[in-house]
């Protein structure tokens, strides 16, 4: 035995740490094996009982570049989505290249394999996907972006001049991100949305009303006037990074934040979260997608 500590980190907190790890990744990896069944009732038992749920993953890019992204936050329209999906095509594999577990949500860069059923073509494909969990059984939502080419998302944008090396990509990705940051410390709606392009569509945790799951949000306005009511809600306190991957398509990050309540029965009051968010860039370098969730709001005890 050690008689001086090398590392000395509460044992307590690595196991509870460690243990809610296991079990958010247990959760997701039980869906996405059970997506390969094609059988929508077994899928749908790997959702949490009664809500609420937040579901994001028919991503639709057009022809003309611009995007449409259904948020679906019901059972009956989660259960529509699974019959179109699972009826167009068979999942065959799924590799996690990146593997991101959390204590509250599994983050996956993936590569997988499917089926189109009409024609029986094999394809393969790089996805995202972003399954949060609570701490007993199920996943309560399913937030995932398939990899395309970010010069064809952005309806009537300029491409970006001169093209990027995929490290410059990179390296350009997390500054936008840390303006985005640096905005949403200083409670700056306005400057939040600096690195979005027109016709931009998001997916956030619904801290505004307070719905527990998650709310579509229509280009750069859209985005604006959600962040505009959020921070005449609460004031931004901390907004710290504890995870964060950046690829040239994308970056993934989860925060923690803590704020003040500026009204209500919380007023005052000192709470936190955390969230767990996916950037997408289009054809001018800019965040063109944001799709993301939330813990709830907990009480905080300020040391």
């Amino acid at each position: 035995m050690l008689t001086k500590s090398a590392i000395d980190i509460d044992p307590e907190l690595l196991r509870r740490s460690a243990d809610a790890q296991h079990h958010a990744f247990a959760e997701s990896w039980d869906h996405i094996t059970k997506e390969s069944t094609g059988h929508v009732p077994t899928i749908l038992a790997t959702l949490v009982p009664n809500g609420p749920w937040a579901w994001a993953i028919m991503t639709h890019p057009q022809a003309d570049g611009s995007i449409n992204l259904p948020v679906h936050t019901n059972y009956e329209g989660i259960e529509k989505m699974y019959h179109m999906i699972r009826g167009a095509s068979d999942v065959l594999s799924v590799e996690p290249i990146i593997d991101v577990r959390g204590t509250w949500y599994s983050f996956q860069e993936d590569y997988a394999r499917s089926r189109v059923k009409a024609t029986g073509e094999e394809r393969g494909f790089e996805m995202l996907l972003v399954l949060p969990v609570t701490s007993g059984p199920g996943i309560t939502g399913e937030l995932a972006w398939t990899k395309i080419d970010r010069a064809l998302l952005g309806k009537d944008l300029p491409l970006a001049e001169p093209t990027k090396t995929p490290l410059d990509m990179r390296r350009h990705m997390l500054a936008l991100h840390d303006q985005f940051l640096d905005a949403l410390r200083v409670n700056n709606a306005s400057a939040m949305t600096a690195g979005f392009s027109t016709g931009c569509q998001s997916a956030v945790r619904d801290y505004v009303e307070d719905t527990g799951t998650i709310t579509g949000l229509d280009d750069i306005e859209g985005l604006r006037t959600h962040y505009e009511k959020f921070f005449e809600l609460f004031e931004i306190q901390s907004a710290e990074v504890l995870q964060r991957v950046v690829q040239d398509w994308y970056l993934f990050a989860e925060l923690r934040l803590e704020v003040v309540a500026r009204s209500g029965d919380d007023a005052g009051e000192r709470l936190a979260f955390h969230t767990a968010s996916l950037f997408v860039p289009g054809k001018e370098d800019k965040f063109i997608v944001h799709i993301g969730h939330g813990t709830d709001l907990a009480p905080q005890t300020v040391s």
